[in-house]
């Protein structure tokens, strides 16, 4: 059970670095992907404004010159000579922005892009690929026309970002280069993969080993427990026998008397419970005591159903059963023989007057699946689990005409999970109980 816990901790921590890391990364990886494309939008837009191409230097428009105006003449009075660097016309050219806001002025240098014109019928009209050199006009038309066809208007065609814009009757398709964009990006992943998978490792490294510190502590202390349950439960059996016998001696001298079968069902009832304590401490520790063999499933569950009827039609309850022939596993014989007797005992015990009792043993592929179920005068809705904790039941009042302890079916989960099956209860309604079981077929 330490190891299973200890598993659990290790994933459950694994998982959450994981997922933090995954958000952390993906919100960079994401955030930077959506830079870059409104950055390429903007240029396109900026592009397709200025006639696919952008404005050649000199050709910003400037304040208009007016003859005769006397010309601004310099601190010490002298007038500005032409291409004087304190000319307030080369200052104005300096303050100017080259280009629309947030543009670098290396944008029309470091830009690689083409446009394709269309006319109202779909012909190509113009091709530009001036400024750059991976693409030829017969690849920029293939490209421009896949955007022509297609319903977008903007978006990615291999590592190009195109606009497709309509002015005049006219279609204008502009792409930019943005492979070197593109490529930091994707390095930026493979380094995120492969950072992020190294950083992973050394936490799985760390974790495992710091959980093996904090829970050998744990370790020792459930060892300790189980321990005293063991050592409790042998010390119990010679009371416990010495009282019996001495209840047979007292019957023989005196005959009976209702003070000593009360004295011996009690001790029956303890010699049973401290039985099956031992039981579920040897499970725990992974060493009970089995004899493995191969048998027939079926013909257990109807040996089982044969004894149990009886009792059940004699209480006024229906009992249905569907037992599929020749059902075979491997494991030990005595112990499932009482896991059935358990189910069976528990839906006798807590089935509503009157009620429906159902048993299912089929094959589904290489699993075999078994169903318990009984209508009950009221459970709560969902999952039951909580009914294989030990000594827990439902009524809580803890009657004892019903013979239970509340460790039956704590015996039934260990007999299950010793054997490689699973156990869940349920009730869909609040007026059912549900027990399904799965095992290997073998």
């Amino acid at each position: 059970m330490i190891r299973k816990l200890r598993r659990k901790f290790i994933l459950i921590s694994m998982l959450a670095i994981l997922l933090v890391m995954g958000v952390i990364f993906s919100v960079i990886y994401v955030s930077t992907y959506v830079s870059a494309c409104k950055l390429a939008d903007e240029k396109l837009a900026y592009l397709s404004e200025n006639g696919g191409s952008f404005p050649e230097e000199g050709s910003r428009p400037k304040p208009p010159e007016t003859e005769g105006r006397e010309r601004p003449s310099l601190p010490d009075g002298k007038e500005p000579q032409q291409g004087d660097e304190n000319s307030p016309d080369i200052q104005n050219d300096r303050n100017d922005p080259p280009f629309r806001e947030g543009f670098s002025p290396e944008a029309p240098f470091e830009s690689r892009y083409f446009s394709v014109v269309f006319d109202e019928s779909g012909a190509v009209k113009q091709i530009d690929t001036d400024h750059i050199a991976a693409v030829d006009e017969t690849a920029a038309e293939s490209y421009a026309k896949a955007v022509l066809n297609g319903k977008r208007t903007k978006g990615f065609s291999d590592d190009y970002r195109f606009l497709k814009a309509e002015s005049d009757g006219e279609t204008t398709v502009i792409f930019l280069d943005c492979s070197r964009d593109l490529d930091t990006m994707r390095s930026l992943l493979r380094s995120t993969l492969i950072y992020g998978g190294v950083g992973l490792l050394v936490f799985f490294i760390l974790v495992w080993l710091f959980s093996g510190i904090v829970f050998r502590l744990v370790a020792e202390a459930d060892r300790k427990q189980k321990r005293f349950i063991t050592d409790a439960s042998h010390e119990l059996k010679t009371p416990l026998t010495v009282i019996s016998a001495c209840c047979d001696v007292l019957e023989i001298e005196k005959g009976e008397d209702e003070w000593l079968d009360s004295i011996r069902r009690q001790t029956e009832k303890l010699t049973d419970m401290t039985n099956k304590l031992v039981f579920l401490s040897r499970a725990d520790e992974g060493r009970p005591k089995s004899e493995i063999s191969s048998f027939s499933l079926s013909d257990i569950a109807e040996e089982t159903v044969n004894s149990f009827r009886p009792v059940a039609e004699a209480g006024g309850r229906r009992m249905q059963t569907e037992i599929a022939p020749a059902v075979f596993m491997t494991g030990d014989l005595s112990r499932i023989r009482e896991l059935f007797s358990i189910l069976f005992d528990n839906a006798m015990k807590y089935s509503d007057a009157e009620g429906n009792l159902h048993f299912s043993l089929q094959k589904a592929g290489k699993s075999i699946r078994i169903t318990f179920s009984n209508t009950t005068n009221g459970v709560p809705q969902g999952d039951l689990s909580i009914l294989f904790d030990r000594f827990y039941r439902l009524d809580s009042s803890r009657n004892s005409e019903t013979g239970g302890n509340g460790i039956g079916l704590s015996i039934a989960k260990a007999i299950v999970e010793q054997h490689g099956g699973s156990i869940s209860a349920e009730s869909p309604d609040g007026k059912t109980i549900f027990f399904r079981i799965r095992f290997r077929e073998g």
